[in-house]
């Protein structure tokens, strides 16, 4: 995607969109024009989504307007077209969206599937159910389960339940995150009696299949894959898998998991247990900061920073004083997140490192404490993702007009991405 097309630029500069939804519901003739231009752009999707928000707001033929022209289109401006009406979550987009579910473009049939989700239309299900039953495009596959699972009616579970047997994992987790959501019970049953197969292959796919359906149910059967399966790639799974899951509940099984002979067993239990929010947690996770491989005292660094429980601001501040720089940043990071002006120096010091990925983080701490003059600073760096993190930390409200235009003349299309996001929410407050 260019950084941002003339007509794009127009409309931005002429305030477009905000004179559309200031004046009349019926929108002159030419601005309609305009946005429907706008639509079928290669233009940052959030402006092509504030521009379909408009339309389908104000113009009571913007749904029989904007199908003439997806029927005319080639598939590459259809899904243009109708990526923006997602994007946009408009439930008016719900009619398009089933038109076009059975398209001989895969790509176009889950982006249809992905509009039909977010616009959470309940009347769609049923449509939704039936492309599932005769689908093949793991894509097209995987988004139907989340349009499926967005609209969590348990009673379409049993078509869901049997693509946790899929090959594509992306799959088997969006089937298992929908019927999570449904909270089936039949479904942790077939992932556990899978887990305790012994099969190699197919106890590692219920692990990590079991942590995307986030049923506390599933914490035992995790548990006992952690601690007692011969395969440590099982094991790391069963380990990650109850991070997934989260609660106080997965602190004892990843504490003990932080003695497994495997360093990628326990540099994953420590990782976890940042999802664990018990004290016991961060007790586990002092001492694996002394564990022998690097790797593993990195990931307890890291848990300890996301983690939010009592007392666990005091061993981040000792930390600042670690003789391993990542360490330190972490703790940093930890700190600056929850507010702790402890961490203000050292994120400075970070936000002039030339690592990329300190400075993201120190971004990400500095925007917990706050400290704006040193987010706009990063708004000027040389890297385009520590750019655009430096936009989004400041925030709707942190920026003035001015600095959202100036990123919009940004070489990196991400960052343009951003500032027109945020400009777009700054005009719906």
């Amino acid at each position: 995607m260019p950084p941002l097309d003339p007509r794009s630029r127009e409309v931005l500069d002429q305030g477009l969109l905000e004179k559309a939804r200031a004046t009349d519901p019926r929108l002159a003739a030419g601005a309609r024009s305009r946005l429907l231009e706008l639509l079928a752009l290669e233009a940052p999707l959030s402006l092509r989504a504030a521009a379909a928000q408009t339309l389908l707001d104000v113009d009571p033929q913007a749904v029989a307007t904007i199908g003439r022209r997806v029927a005319q289109a080639p598939t590459r401006l259809r899904l243009r077209w109708l990526e923006g009406i997602a994007e946009s979550r408009h439930p008016r987009g719900c009619e398009l969206f089933r038109a076009y579910l059975s398209d001989r473009s895969a790509e176009l049939r889950a982006l249809c599937a992905l509009g039909l989700g977010r616009c959470g239309a309940g009347a769609s299900a049923a449509a939704l159910a039936e492309r599932l039953g005769m689908e093949d495009s793991a894509r097209v596959l995987r988004q139907l389960a989340i349009a499926l699972g967005a609209i969590a009616n348990p009673a379409l579970a049993p078509q869901i339940r049997p693509l946790l047997r899929s090959e594509a994992t992306a799959v088997r987790f969006a089937a298992a995150a929908a019927l999570g959501r449904m909270r089936d019970a039949e479904s942790l049953r077939l992932l556990t009696e899978l887990l305790l197969q012994g099969d190699s292959e197919h106890s590692y796919a219920a692990a990590e299949t079991l942590g995307e359906l986030r049923m506390t149910d599933a914490i035992a059967p995790l548990a006992d894959a952690l601690a007692s399966n011969p395969n440590p790639a099982v094991r790391r799974r069963a380990a990650y898998a109850l991070g997934r899951i989260g609660g106080p509940d997965i602190t004892e099984p990843l504490a003990q998991a932080l003695a497994d002979s495997n360093p990628a067993v326990r540099s994953r239990a420590a990782y976890s247990l940042g999802s664990a929010g018990a004290a016991a947690a961060a007790t586990a996770l002092r001492h694996a900061l002394n564990d022998p491989v690097v790797t593993v005292r990195h990931r307890a660094a890291d848990a300890l920073a996301r983690l939010d429980a009592p007392g666990t601001a005091g061993l981040l501040a000792a930390l600042l004083d670690d003789s391993d720089p990542e360490i330190r940043q972490r703790a940093a990071w930890g700190l600056g997140r929850r507010g702790d002006r402890r961490a203000l120096d050292p994120l400075r010091e970070m936000l002039a490192t030339a690592e990329e990925r300190a400075r993201i983080w120190a971004v990400e701490g500095l925007r917990g404490l706050g400290a704006l003059a040193e987010l706009r600073t990063a708004l000027a760096d040389r890297a385009a993702a520590v750019r655009r993190h430096a936009l989004e930390a400041l925030g709707r409200e942190g920026l003035t007009r001015a600095e959202l235009f100036e990123a919009l003349n940004d070489a990196d299309s991400g960052v343009v991405e951003a500032a027109c996001g945020l400009l777009f929410a700054r005009s719906r407050i």
